[in-house]
């Protein structure tokens, strides 16, 4: 027979069916930033241990396994399932402990848990209590599925695809604000490139002379001199449309120019930090996903030896579900 949630639910069915129900307990924990809340109910819904509060530490932990086992004794129980909600990650830690020692925990999704907490039942018990309640509901429906088990592989991919990404999402942010602080800086400059901030002549001049009136003073010629001596390059043509860009420029009084080239290179100076951690977790995932699922070969490298830059760009996306993260 199918169930409605699957292969996971069919198989704890099939391991309390005849299971006196008083035998079966379920241990619903709602877990915060510090602290946890708990109790211990039977498949019939009643209470066996009431909601109590415990700190995620050493000392909390030991009296919430000190509650579990009273329960089971208490009822002799044959089945005992910890459940724990799978939102954020201050529940891993607990999540790992409880398996440690041998108990059988499930996470549970986030929006079971707040569908089954609006039901009419949850009502009867405290604000506090509530998403407990509904949790127990759902383990007593057998919902739930184990912690994903990571092999070191494939934790440091996960650790590291996290990391990628939050920079990600913080360089493209400020992105944002170093184009608003170059309008004011030196109107018109990114307008002379199509490609954002990647183009690399553009990266020189806002990272070391994002100011029209020295780059009018360099003119086309010292303009290119500049950024060739910096190994980047740049066309006489591009040199001649940047100058002419500083020429008409329409700028700031001093004092507030003064403030805004002062904030855009506070950002530029982070946007570039930014970048170095992005290429330093592209590297790291470089070695690791050729012992992973994904098997990924090792990327090329560049000039200069390290993995490309743009390498893992169409495997690693903002959305990370599939990889675990």
């Amino acid at each position: 027979m199918a169930f409605v949630n699957g292969q996971l639910q069919a198989e704890f069915m099939a391991r309390v069916r005849g299971v006196d129900p008083q035998r079966c307990l379920v241990v619903p924990v709602d877990v915060g930033k510090r602290g946890a809340m708990a109790l211990v109910a039977d498949h019939y819904g009643k209470i066996v241990v009431p909601p109590f509060e415990f700190a995620l530490n050493e000392t909390g932990f030991a009296q919430l396994t000190a509650e579990i086992a009273r329960a089971e004794a208490a009822r002799d129980a044959a089945i005992c399932r910890v459940g724990v909600e799978s939102a954020g990650h201050y529940h891993r830690t607990l999540a790992a402990r409880l398996r440690a020692v041998g108990l059988e925990v499930v996470e549970l999704n986030p929006s079971a848990v707040k569908e089954a907490r609006s039901q009419q039942l949850m009502r009867r018990l405290k604000s506090d209590a509530r998403d407990c309640g509904a949790m127990a509901e759902l383990l007593v429906r057998g919902s739930g599925r184990p912690p994903q088990q990571r092999t070191a592989a494939l934790a440091t991919q996960a650790a590291w695809v996290a990391h990628r990404r939050r920079k990600i999402l913080a360089q493209t942010a400020l992105s944002n604000q170093i184009h608003a602080g170059l309008d004011l800086v030196f109107p018109g400059l990114t307008g002379c490139f199509s490609h954002g901030l990647e183009g690399v002549s553009l990266r020189v001049i806002m990272r070391e002379i994002p100011d029209p009136d020295r780059v009018r003073r360099l003119g086309v010629d010292g303009l290119v001199r500049f950024v060739r001596r910096r190994g980047a390059r740049i066309t006489q043509a591009k040199a001649a449309q940047i100058v002419e860009t500083a020429r008409q420029v329409l700028k700031l009084p001093e004092a507030d120019w003064n403030a805004a080239s002062a904030v855009l290179a506070a950002d530029v100076t982070f946007f570039f930090a930014l970048e170095e951690e992005i290429t330093k977790a592209t590297a790291e995932l470089s070695t690791v996903l050729p012992d992973t699922p994904a098997g990924v070969l090792t990327p090329p490298a560049n000039a200069s030896g390290s993995p490309h830059p743009n390498f893992l760009a169409a495997l690693l996306p903002l959305n990370l579900a599939t990889w675990g993260c």
